[in-house]
This record gives structure tokens, sequence and C-alpha cells, in this order.
């Protein structure tokens, strides 16, 4: 198989992640139909209450999207496992592309003490630092877990609101929609760039390339020592190496994603480090440390009411933050049974189901799962109403 030079990877991944045309003005931030900025709560739910033929399409297609991008993974794994990658790892670890990356990233941080091992490890992370699609790969993926539960959970959300008891504030769902939209488009970028990367023939030409050159880049690291001129050649090699994975990585459609789009990124991680910073708070209120210990002097005073109304203050201002802060969502069900009871809390209990994966009038989602002492208490709250409200 011809190998690609700098070039035609570049214009591979450009065209792999160009973006499309929208829908009706409803754009996510990479130019694909989503849920658009700005809509009125009811046009937000009525596409998932109600969706036409090409909602329906959309909704579809976005649930598709893990499938699609774990294919790509799971190709690679079998892959890098014929190719020997794992020995990286311990003998008795599970072969899953999340800890080869991680255990990749830990050795790449003292490459030359880990080439100079002259073992299986230092033979398959050479193999790994001169196999360009490996890396490429591995930056592509990283965050991928994240977005993945981010966009499910945000449309569990959304349609918890129109199957459940949940009941959105007009802000809560246009964030809601907007982090949906946010991480679908990297998604989609995740996906365009590992179908980009996939092989579907052998390489054979290239294994061979690659073995080679990390059989002398493990010879020269066990060199180093003993030779200066070996030494310098290990450092250059390296450093070249270095350059050509940076120059290939900034063409990947999700980095160029990244900068583009660096302003929403900081903009949700600063509302999620405060949603979770208020929710911590909360807890303190809410229940005991979890190492036992008693509760700082001035909370130890207060009553019971009291800690659960500043816990319950607290926890609805960190969901004003992140509406998917799970902790903050029991906090607030538990403090407004407390005060309220249940026609009150249940929609809050219900949120927190969503946020599990839980349907209480699904069964497929609770058949084969254990249920914790929290998931069973909310199930069973939810499960005393007679009906979802009516809308």
């Amino acid at each position: 198989m011809k190998k690609l030079g700098l070039a035609g990877w570049v214009l591979a991944l450009l065209l792999a992640s160009a973006a499309g045309p929208g829908d009706d003005g409803r754009l996510a931030p990479d130019g694909k139909r989503g849920f658009g900025g700005g809509h009125p709560l009811g046009d937000l739910l009525h596409v998932v209450r109600q969706p036409d033929d090409a909602d329906r399409r959309w909704l579809a297609s976005l649930a598709a999207l893990p499938g699609e991008i774990d294919t790509f993974a799971v190709l690679a794994r079998d892959r890098y496992q014929k190719r020997g990658y794992f020995a990286l790892l311990d003998e008795h670890a599970d072969p899953e592309l999340a800890a080869l990356h991680a255990a990749f990233r830990a050795a790449e941080a003292d490459a030359v003490a880990t080439l100079q091992r002259q073992d299986a490890r230092a033979q398959a992370f050479a193999r790994m630092y001169f196999d360009l699609r490996f890396l490429l790969r591995a930056e592509v993926l990283d965050g991928y877990a994240d977005e993945r539960a981010e966009l499910a959970r945000s449309l569990a959300v959304l349609r918890a609101a129109t199957d459940g008891h949940v009941q959105l504030s007009e802000p809560e769902a246009r964030t809601l929609a907007s982090r949906a939209d946010l991480a679908a488009s990297f998604l989609r970028a995740i996906r365009a760039d590992l179908e980009s990367l996939h092989v579907v023939k052998p390489e054979k030409d290239v294994e061979t390339d690659t073995f080679v050159k990390a059989d002398a880049l493990v010879a020269l690291a066990v060199a180093r020592d003993k030779d200066r001129e070996q030494a310098f050649e290990l450092a250059a090699r390296i450093d070249e190496l270095g350059k050509h994975k940076q120059r290939m990585i900034e063409a990947l459609g999700v980095s160029r994603l990244r900068a583009r789009l660096a302003e929403a990124l900081a903009a949700r991680s600063k509302a999620l480090a405060e949603g979770a910073k208020l929710g911590e708070q909360a807890a303190l209120y809410f229940e005991e440390p979890n190492d036992g210990s008693p509760p700082p002097a001035d909370i130890a005073k207060l009553s019971r009411s009291d800690r659960m109304r500043i816990a319950r203050e607290l926890a609805t201002r960190a969901l004003a933050k992140d509406p998917l802060h799970e902790q903050s969502v029991w906090i607030l069900a538990k403090c407004v049974d407390f005060f309220d009871g249940e026609v009150f809390s249940r929609q809050h209990f219900d949120r927190y189901l969503a946020l599990r994966g839980i349907r209480a009038h699904l069964w497929e989602t609770i058949r084969d799962r254990k249920l914790d002492r929290r998931e069973q208490e909310a199930l069973d709250v939810v499960q005393r109403s007679s009906a979802p409200p009516v809308r």
C-alpha cells in the first residue's frame, strides 16, 4: 500500500471533517444539524417529543455516533494486539485502548528510560513511537469518553422532560441543548478522524519498516550511555519524531475544532468547575464527611432543617451552573422531599434516574441491572406516581 505523505494526510483529514449543511437554522458548533441556540423551551422539547422525519434521522445519527466510533476503536485495538503493543501494560491488565494510551503517555514522559529497559515493554513502546496512526488515534480519542457521556446525559434529561416528570426551565433547556450540540460536534470530528486513519488492508510494508526503526531506536537508547555520538543521535531522533507528531496532530479535525471552539470549551469547563464547587459545598451541609470525621463546627451547630435548607440552596445554584451535576440533583431531590414531599421532589428524583440511564417506564433500562441504594429510592418515588404529568 502506498504511504501518504504529510500533505496527503492533511488533505484527507480536512476532507473528512468538512462540515455539511445545516437544517432550518438549527446548527451545532461544527456547522452540522443540531438543536441550535436561542430556541424557546417548547421548540427544543418538541424536537424530542414529536420529531418529524428529519428530526428522527438526526436523532438516530446522534445515537449511532458512539457505536461507529467504538467500531473503529475495536479494529485499532485488534491491530495493536497483533503488533504486540499491549506488552506495554501489566500482563494481567485488560487490553483496553484507554489503558494503553495512558501507559504510552506515562512511558513517553521518560522515553529514554523506557527504551533502555531492553524488554518487551521497550520494544512495544518503540514500535508505537514510530506508528503515526497510533499516535494520532490516541490524540483523537483523548476526551472521547467525556464527550460521549456529555451527549448521552444531556439528551437523557431532555427526553425525561418529555416522557417523565422532569421539569426544565428555559435556561436549563438551552444549556442542555448547547452542551449536547457541543459534544455531538466533537464526536462527529472524532469519528471522521478515525475513519481517515483507518486502514482496511494489512500494512505489512509499514509494519516491517516500523519494527526495524523501533529496534534501531532501542539500540540507540542502550548505547547512549557508552557513546556520546549515539546519545546525540537518540536525542535528535526523539526530537524529530516529536515535531512530526505535533504537525500531524495539528491537522486533525478534532484539533482544529478544539482551537476554533476554545471559547465554548473554556465556558463549559468553567461552568462544570463552578457547579462542582457548589455541589461540594452542598454535600458538606447535606451529609457527614466520608471519612467519618465530624463536620466543621459552624455546620455542626446548625439544626437539621437549617442544614437541609442551605444544602438545597447550594444544590440549586450548582445546577444553575451544571444541570447534569449528579450529586447536586440527588441532594436537591432529598432536600425538596424533606421540606415539601414527593409531589414536589419527584421531578428531581426522575432527573437523577435519567442521569443514571434509568427510566421508570422502560423495563429494559433496569432489567439486568442491580440498582444501588440511591437508584432504588429514586425509582420507588417515581413509580409511586400514577402517571407522568400532562404537558
